[in-house]
C-alpha cells in the first residue's frame, strides 16, 4: 500500500492570510473564545489588511445572508499575515474556537486565501492564471456546485473567463493585471494594497482539514508559476485529477489525495 506525506511546505518566508466568513455565533462569543486559544483579536466593523499588529480581525460582512451575531448578518474573521508555520498553528486554534460555538455556514460563505508573491514577475503571475484556468474543470470537481463558475449562486467567485485570460495575456506590466474584475475565483486588485493575489474559490467550512490543503494547493500554484517558464495545454488524452496534480506538485501526497477523494465525495452528493 502506497505511503502518502504532505506536500513539501514551499516559500515559507512569503505571508498568508485567510478570510473566514460564517454566522451562528456573536461577535463577542468568537472574540472571546479566540483570546481563550492565545491569540490576539480585535472586533471592527470593516477590514483594513495594512492595520495588523499580529492580531486576528473580526468583522461583519453583508454577502453572508443568515444571522444569529449579534450584528444582523454574517461575520468573517481575517488573519494577520503569516508564514505557512504560523498559519497552521493560529488557523488550527481559530477552527477550534468557531467549532466549539457551533459557528454555521452556507453557500454565501466562502474562504478566501492571500499569497504574498511581491517576488513574482509579470509572466510567472500571468502563469497562475494560466495555471488555474487550464485546470478549473477539475477545481470545480473538488468545489461544492455553489461555488462552481456556472453556478447561479456564485457571485462573489465567477470563473476566469475568455475574456479575463486575453486580458491577462495583453498586460505589459504587473499594473495592468489589476484592471479586471474583483469578484472572480482569482483577484488581483488585492495586490496594489497588499502586495498579494487572492484565491477567492473555496467554501465556507470552519474544518481546519479542509482549510489547510487549500491552503498547501494554493501555495505549490503559486510555486509552479515562479518555477515553469511554459504552461502546457492539456492533453486531450490526459486524467484531469492526475495532470493537476503533477502540474502543481502534489501527486502522490496527502494533499492529492484529499483533492481526489473530495471529488469522489462531491460527486455522490451531486
Amino acid at each position: 500500500m502506497a505511503t502518502f506525506t504532505n506536500v513539501e511546505v514551499v516559500r515559507t518566508d512569503k505571508k498568508i492570510g485567510v478570510e473566514i466568513e460564517f454566522f451562528g455565533a456573536t461577535r463577542e462569543e468568537v472574540a472571546e473564545k479566540i483570546k481563550e486559544k492565545g491569540l490576539k483579536i480585535k472586533v471592527e466593523g470593516w477590514s483594513n489588511r495594512k492595520s495588523f499588529k499580529g492580531e486576528w480581525k473580526l468583522t461583519t460582512d453583508a454577502s453572508v445572508t443568515s444571522t444569529g451575531t449579534g450584528a444582523g448578518r454574517g461575520l468573517e474573521i481575517v488573519s494577520p499575515p503569516l508564514t505557512i508555520d504560523e498559519m497552521q498553528r493560529q488557523l488550527q486554534l481559530v477552527c477550534e474556537a468557531l467549532n466549539e460555538l457551533n459557528a454555521q455556514v452556507d453557500r454565501t460563505c466562502g474562504v478566501h486565501v492571500h499569497h504574498e508573491i511581491d517576488d513574482l514577475a509579470l509572466e510567472d503571475i500571468k502563469n497562475i492564471y494560466r495555471i488555474y484556468k487550464k485546470h478549473n474543470t477539475v477545481i470545480d470537481e473538488f468545489m461544492p456546485k455553489s461555488r462552481r463558475a456556472d453556478s447561479i449562486y456564485n457571485r462573489y467567485c465567477g470563473g476566469l473567463t475568455e475574456l479575463d485570460m486575453q486580458r491577462v495575456e495583453r498586460a505589459e506590466s504587473i499594473a495592468e493585471l489589476g484592471y479586471g474584475e474583483r469578484y472572480r475565483t482569482l483577484n488581483f486588485q488585492s495586490y496594489v494594497k497588499y502586495g498579494t493575489i487572492e484565491f477567492r474559490q473555496h467554501s465556507g467550512t470552519t474544518e481546519f482539514e479542509k482549510i489547510f490543503n487549500w491552503i498547501l494547493i494554493t501555495q505549490m500554484m503559486v510555486a509552479s508559476a515562479k518555477k515553469k517558464k511554459t504552461i502546457k495545454p492539456l492533453a486531450p488524452s490526459a486524467n484531469p485529477t492526475m495532470a493537476f496534480n503533477k502540474e502543481i506538485g502534489i501527486y502522490n501526497t496527502v494533499q492529492g489525495v484529499w483533492v481526489r477523494d473530495r471529488k469522489k465525495a462531491l460527486k455522490k452528493v451531486a
